[in-house]
């Protein structure tokens, strides 16, 4: 018997799509924007046999590869030191895209504290883009952010050309910007998820039956929770308070 195609059939892919219209219907009647335009991308991918998983040292090369595919008018001469920088120093972070044993894709984040995040180098190769990697991997970072009452913010430092994929995320861009080594201005959009939608994001990734890890209780993470939560027991008081 020949191999499955991991992409769905039209038929299949007709029914998805049409489910998919009616939770965005019901989703529009009980979430505000933008949180409804995130819930809203919760759709089913296009391609089957993903599997989402932590990043490892093998992983370099593949990552590197995909990198330097997304670069060309897109991302400043100076992204590559970087994006070899962070693999380095910061993998437990990072998450890959696998199908069939192949990396398709990476995204990494950094918790600058456990209600503010920074998203970073969300990657998907060229041969696998518009099919819904690229969403897997977004949910599938959202998956990790913790539990808490308050709301947690999401920060992109982006660039111009990826803008309008953020934007359909409910991302708003900032007054400010960040500069390239070349002192090129580029935007910063920021977006904030509550508890219930990062519970739903898990449960969208189970629905459409994509494995992921849980970094939650991983030691990088506890470790960044912790020196945080030090920093704010130093911080003098302020007397006027």
């Amino acid at each position: 018997m020949g191999k499955r195609s991991p992409y769905l059939g039209m038929a299949s892919w007709i029914k998805t799509r049409l489910e998919d219209v009616w939770r965005s219907i019901w989703i529009a009647y009980q979430t505000p924007i933008p949180r409804y335009l995130l819930e809203h991308e919760m759709r089913t991918p296009k391609i089957q046999g993903v599997k989402l998983r932590t990043y490892s040292p093998d992983d370099f090369a593949a990552c590197r590869e995909i990198h330097d595919l997304n670069v060309p008018n897109r991302f400043p001469e100076d992204s590559k030191i970087q994006h070899e920088e962070y693999l380095q120093e910061l993998p437990e972070t990072n998450l890959v895209a696998e199908m069939d044993g192949k990396v398709i894709g990476c995204g990494g984040y950094i918790l600058n504290h456990p209600d503010y995040v920074t998203f970073v180098y969300g990657l998907v190769h060229l041969h696998y883009q518009r099919i819904g990697v690229g969403r897997l991997l977004f949910f599938g970072r959202i998956a990790q952010l913790q539990l808490l009452e308050s709301d947690t913010i999401i920060v992109i430092c982006t660039v111009k050309a990826a803008l309008p994929y953020f934007k359909k995320y409910g991302f708003v861009v900032q007054p400010s910007t960040w500069k390239d080594t070349s002192g090129l201005e580029h935007p910063i959009a920021m977006a904030a998820v509550n508890s219930e939608l990062i519970q739903r994001a898990r449960s969208y990734l189970e629905r459409v039956g994509v494995e992921y890890p849980d970094l939650r209780a991983s030691p990088v993470i506890n470790s960044m929770l912790w020196k945080q939560a030090l920093a704010e027991q130093q911080k003098p008081l302020n007397p006027s308070n």
